[in-house]
């Protein structure tokens, strides 16, 4: 199982602080101080602690009880990372498909040296992807024909990045790279230019950006690698204000997108901190660290929040990989619930619960308002019984719908987790698909859009 890549960042001068260095780690040693020459302890051997957590079981005072799921909406357009734009906790209508409606090229595949980091966006006329390396692509959602395209990063310096994060406002696109720039681009042409008095603009924030912004109000919303959230002018990208998180040296590929609600800006780190901010000034409201005190290993014990923290009127859930999910009141900080689980997927809030893929490859079912576990599903290996990575879960109609490292699209039942169906995509899918009136887009590794 590929649970991604893990980095480590270095500023070579203060002044010069977009120069990282990045050591890609593909592989984890682990450094055994066992002597084979002697005999082993008596007794039976049971896993105590796997990765994120331990045996996942239903909590016994929910059983039986039923699940209710609110009818399923339309939605028009898919313009950020979920938890931006729709906060209304109902599934997505779509017309379910096992047969692709097109597919077209977007660009280069991910690979060990260049992931993509963004799912696509869409405004509803057009689908907006980046591939591995950053270009940019405008796809018709009737038919997939490209309507232009253009590269995020020059192509001197494209070795060894990642894909671009992308949030529409407006008729603005904004795209975060992976060298540490911030552009706003049209979102009919893809040109820089003079716009109502406004030129569209490039700016940089001095550290490589691996999340997708945030964009609301006057103001867009960034988060670099090394632990800072950055508030730039929707206007002219200049800084408004820059806040400083902790963070460690040692993370996962991605990050969270700063989640806006109201006010607040939620801000999260590779530490595991969690951040309530000012919108307006970037100032503190709380914060806290979302770990747990054991720490089994050098893997496990990656505290970093990579999953989008979702706002629920006043409450906050936050899950880190370092195996630890909680509730907050999004006002004053003091916790709701806690419960022992680790995930590097994005949640999804529908109704009154929460389901998540977590770091065992579970889905699980929780209520919103206790953290207890209602259902969970072990999710199906590859055809020789290994573990697959799993895109973070999207809801349609009454199903939970995901895609994993096999090309593999499964939907379970939102109400008891049962498999529904499943269907092939023939690659692997590394991005959460969108849906977007009344279908589905898979952005594959292979740098193909597919709509279902």
């Amino acid at each position: 199982m590929e649970l991604g890549i893990f980095t480590m960042h270095f500023c070579r001068n203060k002044h010069h602080s977009k120069n990282y260095g990045l050591a890609v780690l593909t592989s984890i040693l682990l450094l055994s101080a066992c002597d084979p020459q002697k005999d082993p302890l008596p007794g039976d051997r049971k896993a105590y602690l796997s990765l994120g957590g331990g045996q996942l079981n239903a909590d016994s005072s929910l059983k039986g009880k039923a699940i209710t799921v609110p009818h399923a909406r339309n939605l028009d357009s898919f313009p950020q990372a979920l938890v931006n734009f729709d906060q209304g906790a109902t599934p997505i209508k779509i017309n379910e498909k096992t047969e692709s409606s097109w597919s077209v090229n977007i660009g280069t595949s991910a690979d060990n040296e260049h992931r993509l980091i963004s799912h696509p966006v869409s405004n509803g006329q057009f689908i907006y992807t980046s591939d591995a390396h950053g270009k940019i692509s405008a796809i018709n959602a009737a038919d997939g024909s490209v309507l232009w395209q253009f590269d995020s990063v020059p192509e001197e310096q494209q070795d060894n990045v990642f894909g671009a994060g992308l949030a529409i406002d407006g008729k603005t696109l904004f795209v975060a790279t992976a060298i540490g720039e911030v552009i706003a681009r049209d979102l009919t042409t893809g040109k820089m230019m003079w716009r109502t008095r406004e030129q569209l603009w490039r700016t940089s924030v001095d550290a490589p950006v691996r999340v997708m912004p945030a964009a609301k109000g006057d103001r867009v919303f960034v988060t670099t690698i090394d632990g800072r959230t950055v508030a730039l002018s929707k206007k002219d990208g200049k800084a408004l204000w820059t806040h400083h998180g902790l963070s460690e040296i040692s993370n996962i590929l991605g990050g969270a997108s700063p989640v806006v609600k109201d006010d607040h800006v939620v801000a999260s780190y590779s530490s595991g901190e969690v951040q309530v901010l000012r919108a307006d000034a970037g100032t503190s409201v709380w914060s806290e660290t979302i770990t747990t005190a054991l720490r089994t290993d050098s893997v496990s014990s990656i505290p970093h929040i990579v999953g989008n923290p979702i706002v629920d009127h006043s409450t906050l859930y936050v899950i880190s990989h370092g195996g630890r999910m909680a509730a907050f009141d999004l006002t004053t900080g003091l916790t709701v619930w806690q419960q022992d689980l680790g995930s590097v997927h994005s949640p999804v809030l529908i109704g009154n619960y929460i389901y998540i893929v977590d770091n065992n490859n579970n889905a699980v079912c929780l209520e919103k308002n206790s953290g207890k576990i209602v259902w969970v599903n072990k999710l199906p290996l590859s055809s020789e019984g290994k573990a697959l990575a799993w895109t973070s879960p999207i809801a349609v109609n009454d199903k939970l719908v995901m895609a994993n490292s096999a090309g593999k699209v499964l939907f379970l039942s939102l109400t008891k987790g049962e498999k529904v169906k499943e269907f092939d995509l023939k690659d692997g899918v590394s991005v959460s698909p969108i849906a977007v009136g009344g279908a589905l887009y898979f952005q594959l590794d292979s740098g193909t859009l597919v709509k279902y």
